[in-house]
């Protein structure tokens, strides 16, 4: 065997093991949907620039879908320029938007 297949082996066997004599349990949390994540990036879009809902909700969804914000918006007529979300309250980074994630 080789040493990546062995550290593998110790690392999904270290799950398994109990921290301690005490009884563990696991609480199951569901994962984040894209649309719940679109729509909160998209709040927070909303609130740092002010605008309209249905746009900060439609440039989060791209940028939560993986897709290149900055080249979809002269398509899409988004208010973005050289990388600055522009809007009436103010502005925002689209190098920002991964920490909202």
């Amino acid at each position: 065997m080789s040493d990546d297949s062995i550290s593998l082996i110790r690392r999904v066997a270290s799950r398994y093991q109990a921290v301690s004599s005490e009884h563990v349990s696991f609480k199951y949390e569901p994962k984040e949907t894209k649309q719940h994540k679109a729509e909160r990036v998209g709040d927070s879009i909303r609130e740092a620039t002010g605008l309209q809902k249905g746009v900060s909700l439609a440039i989060a969804d791209a940028f939560v879908r993986g897709r290149d914000v900055t080249l979809l918006a002269t398509p899409k007529a988004w208010p973005i320029e050289r990388g600055v979300i522009t809007g009436p309250k103010g502005k925002m980074q689209v190098s920002e938007l991964p920490s909202l994630l």
